[in-house]
């Protein structure tokens, strides 16, 4: 008989007594393994005895683990000097042959040494499995952790594919709340992981048997349920979730991962542990989840061949799940089980499960049920409540998800889920376990529903919106400074699957005609507090956030998006509504949520007529939407070149998709102008293949907007039709009259064409449809510059300094303008943080100046023009003939604007080659 034929029962008792065993052998107090099978063996005596003769040889060997000396080749250095280190694999000098699996030399490098690209530092740990040092990644400079597996004997093999295992599901994972694994290798026979190298302690010194505050129990647990919802969004099912896997670091200034969107809490006996996870003061300690060691990935749940082998007991006593512990399947409801086992000993002050021996923990699992201090309950009867569910010994009385549970550990107005039903967790959504229900491509979804007040009126009223990151599992942490993450663009880093729905929501909901809705910046709103202060900087109605979350059923991978208005003035929901459907079917193009939304707040959605296309690929509108994300005005040239790159992806998957092409007309516009390229023949090559993008994108679609609205500025910028680049811009903004890149073109053109009032009406509108624009802004003050009122765009432009994380744009203007007023004193006060004398002389400052022009242009200009008007100030004389001729010739788009109005393109303005590209 072997333990495969064994029932779950007598499994149980048999590893219990292994475990019992192993943990006094450590200690030096077990019994003789045939006194033990004596009296415990029974029907079952000889596989006991194999099991514990086995446990006592691992044992033995962990103990023998040795540290070998390693030859090194050069000198040991320090203070910066190269190292230079060969590591030889020892021998073995046992009886047993050393290329046998037996006797394969398990010697462990010592502290100074290398291990690749790593010196080695102190031991930090040792186990069963190994050791773990901190060590120094000599490339990048930074500290991190290396886990090294060091067993030899019969079960090496095993271990090693456990230890690699480990590896893949870390690797697998991304998310704040999980240790980050940096890479993996093999030397001398011993094979390595590095890891985050993590400053802090394990929550179960935290605890040191006494409880945690309310707010604090709340908080972690939240954060752990996060990281639970990322591994188990990777298919990874942790299986020894325990306080000593768990360790809390000290992050400053840090925020917890983001929740889910909570109602204002209303006044209960939790309302002061509500604001104590609140507390920014609490937020500076973040958890990390470690040893993935025991983690299998489970990517298809259905599939019997990713489950635990039926018969396999692994966990720790006391921790282990019902199920776990019979030896029965394994899934993400047992890490469930682990978090409720933590969030007990936390809220408590004491074990779930305890006894004074593994064996004793380990029945306490299969047959009791904890029972907490009653006055300790008291302090919060609903997180007791959500610790009760997590604890439940069947799985199905569990709560269904990770989501769930860190929703209702931050929901202040939380009440009892109903066990039956697995219903909704806080009042604040009414959320479905959807993969319940799924049976097809696309499910169906929840009607849209008002909350417990009748928001009607208020939905009515909405006519602008604001839309930051949707709450999911790779949710980022909440910013210090609403304000300033309002202001940042999108940059480079790729997009999370939660902000792409929010981006292609953006795009959505341009085709509502009477709402304005501001452009996508990557925002992530936390509490009432967050909302409300945002809709200040926004100046908007409303604020649009959701929930996104992401599973697999067999081959089909499934997600629901649940979207939440809240209410700007409020900070409180006001309006929710899901959609479930295949991941491969187009939610949003579909229009199926933003049309219920339009409804919502009684406005209609606009068919796909008037120059809006629709594409048959879904992947290419979500590289379209993405692609708008990264087109944005105060992007750096690495995002705008992002965009391209995202476009072009488009294209690839729906060569005749008019929007993608003319979004790569209009990027390579912005790239034409702002662009670092002095090859002239680089540039011309940009606004040939932006004339071959628009032109191509209305032969498929006439009326397309964007590739109307591309031809309308190369028509002005390039060609110098104003009256015709006019004409077409009003009546685009016409049918799009709340798209503020419109009327931001329209006010650079009409400032160029010298119609100040106009100018100033249009950038005015621009600037009010989107705040969180600096170039906008800027450009208001460059008006008031060009008008003559220069003491006022001083006032404009520092006013500008101070509003946006990154003011180059109003920082290059202020320059321009201190330069032609030759104010260097003022101008070299801008670049240098140092005190300056009271005079600084030209020379000085144009070396300093010379020095700063790519890092802070003139203006958005491109890096040619820029040059240009830095040559001109220097030399005061000017634009010469030869450099506006070389100008001219590479279409340069910002010249037009240039030449009609800055002060050093004056004297070009009576050349032959300049008649034609004057506005009047």
């Amino acid at each position: 008989m072997n333990l495969s034929d064994l029932s779950a029962k007598e499994l149980a008792r048999i590893d219990a007594i292994c475990l019992d065993y192993e943990e006094k052998l450590r200690k030096g107090t077990a019994d003789q393994i045939d006194q033990i099978v004596k009296q415990y063996g029974g029907k079952q005596a000889a596989i006991l005895k194999a099991e514990l003769e086995a446990i006592a040889a691992e044992v033995a060997t962990h103990e023998q683990i040795t540290r070998a000396p390693f030859e090194i080749e050069g000198q040991v250095a320090s203070n910066g000097d190269q190292i230079k280190h060969s590591l030889l694999q020892s021998k073995s000098k046992g009886k047993v042959p050393p290329d046998s699996p037996e006797g394969q030399s398990m010697a462990l490098p010592e502290s100074g040494t290398m291990v690749g690209p790593y010196l080695l530092g102190e031991e930090l740990g040792r186990g069963g499995m190994g050791v773990v040092f901190k060590a120094t990644d000599t490339r990048l400079d930074r500290q991190v952790a290396i886990k090294m597996l060091a067993v030899t004997g019969k079960h090496r093999k095993s271990l090693a594919e456990r230890f690699q295992r480990e590896a893949k599901s870390l690797a697998a994972l991304s998310h704040p709340n999980i240790v980050e694994l940096f890479d993996v290798g093999n030397v001398g026979g011993v094979p390595y992981a590095v890891m985050e190298y993590l400053q802090g302690e394990s929550l179960s010194n935290r605890l040191v048997g006494k409880p945690l505050p309310v707010g604090e129990v709340r908080r972690l647990g939240a954060l752990i349920a996060d990281a639970l919802t990322a591994a188990h969004a990777g298919g990874v099912v942790h299986r020894d979730l325990k306080p000593d896997n768990i360790m809390l670091v000290k992050r400053q200034g840090g925020h917890a991962i983001a929740s889910t969107l909570r109602n204002k809490a209303t006044a209960t006996s939790n309302e002061m542990a509500f604001k104590e996870i609140n507390s920014t003061a609490e937020q500076t300690t973040i958890v990390k989840l470690i040893d993935f060691g025991l983690s299998r990935q489970s990517r298809n749940m259905d599939d019997d061949s990713d489950k635990t082998r039926f018969g396999t007991v692994m966990g720790t006593p006391g921790y282990m799940s019902p199920e776990q512990a019979r030896g029965e399947e394994v899934t993400f409801s047992t890490d469930i089980f682990g978090l409720g086992c933590v969030l007990f000993e936390a809220f408590y002050g004491k074990r779930a499960f305890d006894g004074e021996s593994s064996s004793q923990r380990f029945a306490a699992v299969l047959e009791s049920t904890p029972v907490g201090d009653v006055k300790r309950r008291k302090d919060d009867p609903a997180l007791a409540e959500i610790i009760d569910r997590c604890l439940a010994k069947s799985v199905n009385s569990r709560p269904k998800s990770a989501v769930d549970i860190a929703s209702a550990l931050r929901d202040a107005s939380f009440q009892a889920m109903d066990a039956n039903t697995g219903s909704v967790w806080g009042r604040s959504i009414s959320r479905r376990r959807f993969m319940e229900s799924i049976g097809g491509a696309f499910t169906g979804a929840m009607g849209g529903q008002l909350l417990e007040k009748d928001h009607s009126k208020e939905l009515g009223g909405i006519r602008s919106i604001a839309i930051v990151s949707f709450i999911g599992n790779n949710t980022e942490t909440a910013p210090s400074d609403i304000k300033a993450a309002s202001m940042t663009p999108v940059g480079t880093r790729a997009l999370s699957s939660e902000e792409q729905i929010a981006v292609m929501l953006a795009q959505e909901l341009q085709r509502i005609p009477n709402l304005k809705v501001r452009p996508f910046r990557p925002i992530v709103a936390r509490t009432p507090e967050d909302f409300v202060t945002l809709g200040n900087e926004l100046d908007v109605d409303a604020i649009l956030t959701g929930l996104y979350y992401e599973d697999r059923r067999g081959s089909k991978s499934f997600v629901e998006i649940t979207l939440q208005l809240v209410s700007s003035k409020t900070g409180e929901q006001i309006w929710t509504d899901s959609v479930v459907a295949e991941k491969s079917t187009s939610l949003l193009e579909q229009s199926e949520l933003v049309a219920r939304l339009a409804g919502a707040i009684n406005q209609r959605l606009m068919p796909r007529s008037d120059g809006e296309s629709s594409t048959s690929s879904v992947g290419s509108f979500e590289c379209l939407a993405k692609g708008h994300a990264y087109l944005d005005a105060d992007n750096s040239i690495e995002g705008l070149t992002m965009a391209k790159a995202c476009f072009d992806h488009a294209i690839q998957q729906d060569a005749r998709y008019p929007d993608a092409h003319a979004g790569l007309a209009l990027t390579q516009i912005a790239l034409a102008t702002r662009g670092t390229d002095t090859d002239t023949n680089a540039i011309l090559n940009r606004i040939q293949q932006a004339r071959d993008s628009y032109v191509f994108a209305l032969e498929i679609d006439p009326k397309s907007l964007d590739a109307r609205f591309a031809k309308a500025i190369l028509s002005w910028q390039t060609m110098f039709e104003y009256e015709n680049a006019h004409q077409e811009l009003m009546e685009i903004s016409i049918q799009r009259p709340n798209d503020w890149r419109i009327h931001h073109q329209l006010g650079l053109l009409e400032m160029t064409q010298r119609k100040d009032a106009d100018a100033s009406r249009s950038l005015l509108l621009a600037s009010q449809l989107n705040p969180q624009t600096g170039m906008v802004r800027t450009d208001l003050a460059r008006l008031e510059w060009y008008s003559g009122l220069n003491e006022q765009a001083i006032k404009s432009g520092r006013q500008l300094l101070g509003s946006f994380p990154n003011p180059s744009f109003a920082t290059g203007l202020l320059l321009d303008i201190y330069e032609e007023l030759g104010d260097f004193r003022s101008a070299f006060t801008l670049l240098e943080t140092a005190d300056v004398g009271a005079s600084v002389s030209s020379e000085q400052y144009f070396v300093a100046r010379k020095e700063s022009l790519e890092r802070v242009p003139y203006g958005p200009f491109g890096a040619l023009l820029n040059l240009a008007i830095f040559d001109a100030r220097k030399s005061n004389a000017g634009v010469s003939e030869d450099e506006f001729v070389k100008l001219a010739d590479a279409q340069l788009p910002a010249l037009s604007m240039l030449l009609n109005r800055h002060p050093v393109f004056r004297s070009a303005q009576t050349l032959d080659r300049a008649k034609p590209m004057l506005s009047s």
